[in-house]
């Protein structure tokens, strides 16, 4: 994510991941995966108590990223870094101690969506997405990528806690990859709780190569062709058009995608992908180059997923 921040019984898997159609390699035999059911769901306490000590670590360097996302202008902290050479990822967080959980952090995004690290449970319940028109949205070139700043009053409501948009932006080829395989691009929608504390949540939507994008055309011709700061403008866009219509998804505990890497993210990745034009592509590509961080380790984590119901 660029800045200018997610046991018990086993059975197979109710579906596979869906196939991206911007690569094709030779699909891997799908490994079991874990399922979990419970008699109810979590109560709030409980993901409470799970949720603070990462909450603590997390606070001061999230909190900064969204404020520096809707900043005029500025990187979003004092090191410099790239996708490539030697401030590319595998340097981040070598020299700079704001940046080390680049380095150790051991909850790091993106990750591969592998069928091995599936666990299904049965207390993940649907988004909830209330998202309001932007009569006049700030398109940003921070030299990263392209970003789009959302006005306030747009809420995505995730396992009972309410987050609101405060902007989205673009990643080539997609940072997630499913099975190994990545999608032309990723669309990531940037949440934060409205309260002082500013936890995120990011909505990933993969983008395969096909038909034009119809809401990214009415501002992808005017992408700032440098980096600077935001650009007002008086186009109107609705984040709902962005959305594919089936919102399935998967869930893990990850990290902003870019330093400092903040951890303590909630991502959500939707399963069903949009598309893009060749031309949409060829045009991002063309201004930001790759600007996807590597996949990381997954290490102790595991994928959620919501449970099938049972059989009859």
């Amino acid at each position: 994510m660029a800045q200018t921040p997610g046991a018990p019984p086993i059975t197979p898997p109710a579906e596979a991941p869906p196939e991206v159609p911007a690569v094709e390699t030779e699909a891997e035999e799908t490994p079991t995966v874990i399922r979990v059911t419970t008699p109810s769901r979590p109560s709030p306490l409980m993901l409470g108590a799970i949720a603070v000590p990462v909450l603590l670590v997390s606070f001061l360097a999230s909190m900064f990223f969204v404020r520096a996302q809707a900043a005029p202008a500025g990187p979003p902290h004092p090191h410099e870094w790239a996708y490539e050479g030697a401030l590319g990822p595998t340097h981040w967080g070598e020299d700079d101690p704001a940046e080390a959980t680049c380095q150790i952090g051991d909850e790091q995004s993106p990750i591969d969506i592998h069928p091995s690290r599936l666990m299904q449970v049965d207390w993940l319940t649907p988004i909830t997405l209330k998202y309001k028109p932007d009569k006049d949205v700030e398109l940003v070139n921070n030299g990263h990528t392209f970003q789009v700043n959302y006005d306030q009053g747009s809420r995505m409501t995730f396992l009972g806690k309410e987050y609101e948009l405060v902007q989205f932006h673009w990643h080539t080829p997609s940072e997630h990859t499913v099975n190994g395989q990545p999608a032309a691009m990723e669309l990531h929608l940037v949440h934060a709780t409205p309260d002082s504390f500013k936890r995120l949540a990011v909505l990933g939507i993969l983008i395969a190569e096909g038909a034009e994008n119809p809401t990214m055309a009415k501002f992808w011709s005017q992408i700032p062709e440098k980096a600077g700061p935001p650009v007002k403008t008086k186009i109107e866009v609705s984040a709902t058009d962005l959305i594919p219509k089936n919102t399935r998804y998967y869930n893990y505990d990850g990290s902003l995608t870019t330093p400092p890497c903040s951890q303590g993210v909630q991502w959500i990745l939707l399963k069903d992908p949009i598309t893009a034009s060749p031309a949409q592509i060829e045009k991002f590509r063309g201004l930001f180059h790759e600007n996807a961080r590597p996949v990381q380790p997954i290490k102790d984590r595991f994928i959620r997923e919501e449970a099938a119901p049972p059989p009859r």
